[in-house]
């Protein structure tokens, strides 16, 4: 019996990534690669066109033959909310789900309503559970799962990428040191996402549309990517602006986040800028802190900007 495929996507607002697998496992991969997305059908992580998105992903569900695979797919980090909450102890899980989301207006504070919320006990006491929350906005979520479904696929997972980028880091890294903050930097063709981890824990986030024009890439049909097309002097202006929001978040999480206790210990960098070897130099020069590169712990067998799609692999099946 053939093994059933699952596709793994990551959703932008002018491409799609994807890896197909046929079991948990990246030696099972057996295709992976970029879509184009019309332009229109997403902005900003939303979608503005939903027939329009359901058209051209159902022409690619006949033309790759997913229909009826399991999907597991990454969404926006610019819609993530992170919390620490208290709740009383002793409450089941679904106890403490249906309690965030009594609290989820005035106490939790979240930007938006009807959230889908996960959560993560970090301290327990007698009277008391301090929590960590992770909150995302249901109906935008719920509006990919729809299309999903219309068109003969099976959503099973939805996960946050710089939560999928850190479980393939913990993966393959056998030496983390869990009392070291980490960063983890998504430097990609449309957004930098910085993701604070405090002893393997998503503490602080925050995503940054990249400050570029669409003239500054084009898709090449040759190679199947969106590929860099602007001057000499926006590829350093772009560089030069992410150095700045990295070095400003990391002050932001040293003063305000860590109350200047602690700060940002190692850097890890992911995503698909396609000028990442430059990125990463120019980073080690401004900081004394350890700056990695994803594909040192990436498997050769596969490019290190799917470290995204790799972490839905390595995730499974699981909620």
């Amino acid at each position: 019996m053939f093994a059933k495929k699952h596709v793994h996507l990551v959703i932008y607002d002018r491409y799609i990534r994807y890896m197909v697998s046929k079991r948990n496992r990246l030696e099972d991969v057996i295709d992976y690669g970029e879509i184009l997305i019309k332009d229109g059908l997403i902005e900003d992580g939303k979608l503005v066109d939903k027939n329009g998105f359901k058209y051209q992903l159902e022409r690619v569900v006949k033309q790759k033959k997913w229909k009826r695979a399991n999907v597991s797919f990454c969404v926006s980090d610019g819609f993530v909310s992170i919390r620490h909450h208290q709740v009383p102890a002793g409450l089941k899980e679904d106890e403490v789900k249906t309690f965030l989301l009594r609290e989820a207006d005035d106490k939790l504070r979240l930007p938006f309503k009807n959230p889908r919320i996960d959560f993560k006990t970090i301290r327990k006491s007698e009277t008391s559970n301090e929590l960590l929350v992770i909150a995302y906005p249901r109906d935008l979520l719920e509006q990919f799962i729809k299309i999903m479904e219309a068109i003969s696929l099976h959503p099973v997972v939805a996960d946050v990428s710089s939560l999928s980028i850190w479980r393939m880091y913990e993966h393959f890294e056998s030496d983390i040191n869990p009392e070291q903050d980490t960063l983890v930097v998504q430097w990609g063709k449309e957004n930098l996402v910085l993701a604070a981890f405090e002893k393997g824990l998503l503490v602080f986030s925050r995503n940054v549309t990249a400050p570029t024009e669409n003239r500054m890439w084009s898709w090449s049909f040759e190679v199947e990517e969106l590929q860099w097309s602007g001057s000499d002097q926006d590829l350093q202006e772009l560089i030069d602006s992410n150095l700045l929001t990295i070095e400003r978040f990391i002050d932001f999480y040293r003063y305000s986040v860590r109350n200047g206790e602690k700060g940002i210990e190692k850097t890890v960098v992911a995503g698909d800028f396609p000028f990442q070897d430059k990125a990463i130099q120019l980073l080690k020069e401004q900081t004394d802190m350890e700056v990695k590169d994803v594909k040192d712990y990436f498997p050769d067998f596969l490019p290190a900007k799917y470290s995204d799609l790799a972490g839905l692999v390595i995730r499974g099946n699981s909620k």
